[in-house]
């Protein structure tokens, strides 16, 4: 049974993977074409999170190209994941995909926090009534 991963778990994927290859670009240009265009293996990082391979690709190229897109201006449209560029198949867009993951990190861990509070506060509230009806009780008596 495949696992459907979350989009911070695929993208941090993505991001943790092919990050050496995005910097190897300044040491080396003639590795691709272009710096920020990285070409990905969907195989490889579904096999990596017990994904289905075809899902991966889906979600990528079908979702979350679409919601992770930027308009500069008419013309110009960047997405996080292109199908081809420069010849090369399944390509993530690099800077996008970083400032992708910071967010969703950042989300998750506001969330986080947020449930912490929340967990603590009524834990507190708990803890104030069990009080109060111990010193009602104990008055009685």
């Amino acid at each position: 049974m495949f696992k459907n991963p979350s989009d911070l778990e695929l993208l941090e994927c993505i991001y943790e993977h092919y990050k050496a290859d995005f910097q190897l670009y300044d040491k080396n240009s003639s590795i691709r074409k272009s710096k920020i265009y990285i070409p990905i293996d969907c195989t490889l990082i579904a096999s990596k999170l017990g994904a289905d391979p075809e899902l991966v690709f889906g979600r990528l190229y079908y979702h979350l190209s679409n919601v992770y897109r930027y308009q500069q201006s008419i013309d110009v449209e960047a997405k996080l994941f292109e199908l081809k560029v420069d010849g090369q198949l399944h390509c993530i867009q690099f800077p996008i995909l970083a400032s992708v993951v910071a967010n969703l990190k950042a989300d998750n861990k506001r969330y986080k926090s947020t449930l912490f509070a929340s967990v603590f506060a009524v834990i507190v509230a708990i803890g104030a009534a069990a009080i109060t009806a111990y010193d009602v009780y104990s008055s009685k008596s």
